[in-house]
C-alpha cells in the first residue's frame, strides 16, 4: 500500500513531502486502529486525501471517543510504543485533532 500511494502522491509532490506524509499517515492509521478503535475490525476507519498546487491534506476519522493531544507524555527512551504522533509531528507541517459525528479526525498537512 506505501508504495501506491507513494507513486500517487509523487505526481503532485517532491519525494520528500511525499516520504513524511506517508509516514504520518501510516503512524496516524495505527493509533486510529489501537487506540480510536480499540482494535475492532468492525468499526471502520475513514482515510480522505486532497491535494492542491501548494499542500497535501490527508484526514484519518476514526470511531473513538478521541484524546487531548497536549496532554500526551513524551515516549519513554526505551519504549516500544508511543511515537506514532511525534513522529506525524515532525513529518507533517500542520497536525491538528477535532472530533467529528462520526468519531475522531486527525488533519495532516504536508506543503507540496
Amino acid at each position: 500500500m506505501r508504495t501506491a500511494a507513494s507513486a500517487l502522491l509523487s505526481l503532485v509532490a517532491p519525494e520528500e513531502a511525499v516520504r513524511g506524509l506517508v509516514i504520518s499517515i501510516g503512524e496516524i492509521l495505527a493509533n486510529a486502529y489501537v487506540h480510536g478503535n480499540k482494535k475492532d475490525e468492525a468499526l471502520p476507519i475513514l482515510l480522505q486525501i486532497d491535494s492542491s498546487a501548494r499542500t497535501i491534506v490527508a484526514r484519518v476519522t476514526d470511531r473513538g471517543e478521541g484524546f487531548e493531544p497536549e496532554e500526551l507524555p513524551l515516549p519513554e527512551t526505551e519504549a516500544e510504543h508511543g511515537r506514532g504522533v511525534m513522529l506525524a509531528r515532525v513529518f507533517a507541517d500542520r497536525l491538528s485533532y477535532h472530533r467529528t459525528r462520526q468519531g475522531f479526525a486527525c488533519l495532516i498537512v504536508v506543503k507540496a
